[in-house]
């Protein structure tokens, strides 16, 4: 799977992503309105294989965020399924290296999330 927008490539994870991502979910900023708080490495190594499993399971989940112009991975954003009182609910979310926020980026990203949730799913 692989979403393109303007300045983004959306891709599923692997596991060589780790180091890329582990400094961004360990970000106190990023990670602020978090309930699981900053992410230690093996933390961050155990979302990736949830990551991976979703898109094995559900066909989506959250993508690593590639900026085109450099090819660095600056967060993820994506389509999930949390189980809250007994019931499946999709959400969106996404965290992002507070060096690219206040770009768009987070909206270009969403928004193709959204679009690729209502195509493929």
């Amino acid at each position: 799977m692989k979403i393109e927008t303007h300045r983004l490539i959306l891709r599923e994870f692997d596991r060589s992503d780790l180091p890329a991502l582990a400094p961004i979910l360990a970000d106190p900023q990023v990670m602020k309105f978090s309930t699981m708080g900053i992410y230690s490495i093996s933390q961050t190594e155990k979302a990736i294989d949830n990551f991976i499993d979703s898109y094995n399971r559900l066909g989506f989940g959250f993508w690593a965020v590639i900026l085109k112009e450099s090819e660095l991975l600056i967060g993820y954003c994506g389509l999930a399924i949390d189980r809250i009182d007994d019931r499946d609910e999709p959400h969106l979310g996404y965290r992002f290296d507070p060096k690219f926020w206040g770009k768009g980026l987070a909206t270009e990203a969403a928004s193709a999330s959204i679009q690729y949730g209502f195509e493929h799913t």
